[in-house]
C-alpha cells in the first residue's frame, strides 16, 4: 500500500460521473481545495448517514471554497438509486471507480460479507487538495466508523486557510 504525504503532488484521478460527464482532478481550481470523498457503497448505512449530512451542506463547502465529489466502486445505476432514495440533491458522485486507485491513494479495500455489497470495495478516506494538486490533507479509515463529520470539516476549513496552516505529515522517517 502506497502512503501518500502530505505536500507532494496528489495521485492522478479521473472519474466517469453519475451523471454520465468526465472528472479530472487534474482540472479542478478550487479556490482551497478539492474535498474527495471516498465511500464504501450505496447499502452501507454509515455511508448513506454521511452522505446525506455531506449533501445539505454542500453549499456552505462551495462558500467556503471547497468543491466536493464523493466516490465509490458502486456503478452509475446503483448510484443512482442511492441518490433517489436517500433524496440526495447536491453531491456530485464518480462512480466505477477502479480498485487500483487504493494502490495510488492508499486506500484500505475490503470484501463482500453480506449480499448487498460490491465483491470489493474501498473503505472511507476523505482527501483535501489544494488548488495546484498538491495533497494537503488526508483521513484513510480500515472500517466505516471514525470519520470527520462534514460540519466538523466546516468548522476547521476557515482556520486552515485564514491560519494559513500548512500541510502536516510531511516529515519521511
Amino acid at each position: 500500500m502506497n502512503r501518500m504525504t502530505p505536500g507532494s503532488k496528489a495521485p492522478n484521478f479521473d472519474a466517469q460521473l453519475q451523471d454520465g460527464s468526465t472528472w479530472s482532478l487534474e482540472n479542478q481550481r478550487p479556490k482551497h481545495f478539492t474535498m474527495l470523498v471516498i465511500f464504501r457503497h450505496g447499502n452501507c448505512g454509515v455511508c448513506q448517514q454521511y452522505l446525506k449530512q455531506l449533501d445539505g451542506l454542500i453549499g456552505q463547502f462551495s462558500n467556503a471554497g471547497v468543491e466536493v465529489l464523493a466516490a465509490s466502486v458502486d456503478n452509475a445505476d446503483a448510484v443512482g438509486k442511492m441518490i433517489k432514495r436517500l433524496s440526495l440533491m447536491n453531491l456530485r458522485f464518480a462512480c466505477d471507480v477502479p480498485l487500483d486507485m487504493a494502490q495510488q491513494w492508499g486506500l484500505f479495500v475490503s470484501a463482500k460479507r453480506k449480499e448487498a455489497e460490491p465483491d470489493q470495495f474501498f473503505e472511507p478516506a476523505l482527501f483535501l487538495i489544494d488548488p495546484s494538486g498538491v495533497l494537503y490533507y488526508a483521513s484513510i479509515q480500515s472500517m466505516p466508523f471514525g470519520r470527520s463529520s462534514p460540519s466538523e470539516i466546516l468548522q476547521w476549513i476557515p482556520k486552515l486557510i485564514d491560519n494559513a496552516i500548512p500541510a502536516r505529515g510531511e516529515v519521511k522517517v
